[in-house]
């Protein structure tokens, strides 16, 4: 397969992509390793309330949304395809699908492909995900009711699981490594003046205890070891950018975030990087992602100069 565009990651800067490649008349597909496009929104339980034009329940909704319209404009799309590697001077990308590899040469190359949540990387950890322990405040906040839970993290994410959690359950451990909080002052002055949440600053989750379930945290607390009893972690120190397939062929940061220029462009003239990538998290959207993915497309357009006159709204 040869095609204009391919676009790797179908979250929200991807399906952007897509669609405007099918308007502008661009060839091009899209790989997305899970079932279904979306990306995260799978993973959104609270209700989306800031994304223009359509007020979703959760994040499934607004999924459902971006699949109906990626099936009414016809885009090339092939889920359960996982990209393995590219080969930025070949101008091709391998993926795997049905145990099958196969590779199709680009044009240019649009990566899409997000963040993942940052892990602690301690001790029971891995076993802890292994074991599907892995908590919504929104979706799970009744399953936890009554149970002393805990919440690694100090930004809006952490806070507004502290402030959910605290409504059912008996007690939430906030655990931040500094005294200073990236979340928004009214939930922290929420956050703050519950009763049953207790603030640790200046400490680490340094261990995960439990054979079948959590039991246990270690925290270095101040330089002190505490073992506290939970029911459950919830980890929310921030995301990190998925940016493995192109490590050592386009420019990156010290976190691994893909250096771009406004339209996408990455060092390499051929390839283009959007969405949760490159953005800094602190001004990461839904709506930020989309419109990067309507910009680089119309960017490539021209450069592909395929375009025979202007784009009416």
């Amino acid at each position: 397969m040869n095609v204009d565009v391919v676009i790797v990651g179908g979250g929200p800067a991807g399906v952007a992509a897509s669609i405007w490649c099918k308007r502008l008349e661009l060839s091009s597909v899209l790989l997305e390793s899970n079932s279904r496009i979306g990306g995260q929104l799978s993973h959104i339980h609270n209700r989306i309330i800031d994304y223009p034009g359509i007020v979703a329940e959760n994040g499934k909704e607004l999924q459902k949304h971006f699949e109906d319209h990626l099936a009414m404009v016809k885009s090339e799309v092939k889920t359960g395809c996982e990209a393995v590697s590219v080969d930025c001077g070949n101008k091709t990308v391998s993926f795997v699908r049905n145990d099958g590899k196969e590779t199709v040469s680009y044009t240019f190359l649009i990566l899409a492909t997000g963040s993942r949540p940052r892990s602690l990387n301690v001790p029971g950890e891995k076993e802890m995900l292994e074991r599907n322990e892995v908590y919504s405040a929104v979706r799970d906040k009744g399953r936890l009711a009554n149970k002393v839970v805990a919440i690694a993290g100090g930004g809006d994410r952490a806070f507004e699981g502290a402030d959910i959690l605290s409504e059912l359950s008996r007690k939430v451990y906030l655990i931040h490594r500094s005294d200073r909080f990236k979340a928004r002052k009214a939930l922290q002055d929420r956050v703050l003046n519950r009763e049953n949440i207790e603030v640790l600053t200046h400490s680490t989750v340094t261990a995960v205890l439990g054979d079948r379930q959590v039991e246990q945290i270690r925290v270095n607390c101040q330089g002190e070891e505490l073992s506290l009893s939970v029911e459950a972690l919830l980890i929310r120190i921030g995301v990190e950018p998925v940016s493995s397939l192109v490590k050592g062929q386009v420019d990156m940061d010290e976190n691994g975030c893909i250096q771009s220029d406004q339209m996408g462009q990455t060092s390499d003239p051929y390839v283009y990087a959007i969405g949760d990538l490159v953005n800094d998290p602190k001004y990461s959207s839904l709506s930020v992602s989309g419109a990067q993915g309507m910009m680089t497309v119309k960017h490539i357009n021209e450069r592909l100069n395929t375009n025979t006159g202007p784009v009416y709204y």
